[in-house]
């Protein structure tokens, strides 16, 4: 790419990509200077010998020679166009890429051989290089070909200079990977757990629905940092801890965690190592933890209404037979609870 950027053609190119031909004049300008003889030869314009301007020409013969011998070898597509569109020049990998026919060369015009592109944003591209003699780039796709081209348009002083590479398996991956991504984002999307992924930076860079219904109050949280919008996790609970542990090690972790203000939830939270970063999925389980410390709260009150009253509680499974009591039930039954292990031992105790 660099070898093309550079060179600018002076006169049209002709015929097949190893043409040479013998005019004595120079084929390219390198930034508007001539190129150097490659003899390294001072070349004494002043001298009117006609040998040596012979000489002359047989070493700018050499030079053109040698310039388009690299052009046609170049891994890359190389094409010229003159002020009417037509194809004066393409190397082996233009004619490859763009199927290019002898016939084609110094015939008909660009648009001719390649109609789809008239009217696309490759037609403006390469008349606005005709026109203000700046260069410019563009992605194209060809559908008669099924081909992505990554176009570099150059102008040289007798139309344009196209330098392109066939990027379709490039294009391919691009697609594809797109195409998994939005499939993943739907995923997250759809699922009812909340998930959120944090750079290296500790910025966030994306929540799901669930995490932003979550959240909400703290707003537009993509780009913002966790320690400064979540104060309260880097010096409370298990937060700080866990997510360094998977930030810092690759280490994942899980755990349940109440934060405070601003948002009042008790937390499931599953940490997990991700290239960038880490990914971390949350549910909120505040109604469980009030359910369950409820229960907690009615089995300690039972336990001291039993014991105050002496009131004997029992469970029996009847498909295992067994049994399990309340604490209150020894002063009631009088025996050790030990010696009642199954429904069959409780019965013996009721019916003698």
């Amino acid at each position: 790419a660099s070898i093309a950027s550079k060179l600018n053609i002076q006169r049209e190119m002709t015929g097949q990509p190893f043409l040479a031909d013998t005019t004595p004049q120079p084929v390219c300008k390198m930034e508007g200077h001539p190129v150097p003889s490659m003899s390294n030869t001072p070349i004494d314009n002043t001298q009117p010998h006609p040998e040596r301007r012979a000489g002359f020409r047989r070493e700018a013969d050499a030079e053109h020679d040698h310039l388009m011998r690299l052009l046609s070898q170049l891994p890359d597509a190389i094409a010229c166009f003159d002020r009417d569109w037509r194809i004066t020049f393409a190397n082996a990998e233009a004619i490859r890429v763009s199927r290019i026919g002898p016939k084609d060369l110094n015939n008909k015009t660009h648009w001719e051989l390649y109609p789809e592109t008239v009217g696309t944003e490759l037609e403006r591209i390469y008349r606005e290089v005709m026109r203000t003699g700046l260069p410019a780039r563009v992605e194209h796709y060809y559908s008669p070909f099924d081909v992505w081209v990554d176009v570099h348009v150059l102008p040289i002083d007798n139309g344009v200079a196209i330098h392109y590479q066939d990027i379709t398996s490039r294009k391919g991956a691009e697609l594809l990977r797109d195409s998994a991504s939005r499939q993943l984002r739907q995923v997250l999307e759809a699922t009812t757990d909340a998930v959120v992924s944090v750079n290296r930076l500790w910025n966030f860079t994306f929540l799901n629905r669930r995490a932003r219904e979550l959240l909400s109050i703290k707003g537009d949280l993509i780009g913002k940092n966790v320690w400064e919008e979540f104060p309260v996790a880097a010096h409370q609970g298990a937060y700080a801890y866990h997510f360094n542990r998977a930030m810092n090690e690759g280490i994942a972790s899980e755990f349940e965690e109440f934060y405070p203000e601003p948002l009042n939830l008790w937390l499931s939270i599953q940490v997990r190592p991700s290239d960038d970063g880490m990914v971390v999925f949350f549910r909120d389980i505040t109604d469980r933890q009030q359910s369950d410390a409820a229960l907690m709260e009615q089995k300690e009150l039972l336990s001291v209404v039993q014991q105050a009253s002496r009131v004997a509680t029992w469970d029996v499974d009847y498909a295992t037979g067994k049994a399990t009591w309340g604490v209150g039930s020894y002063p009631v039954f009088g025996h050790p609870l030990a010696d009642i292990p199954d429904f069959r031992a409780f019965k013996k105790i009721l019916l003698p």
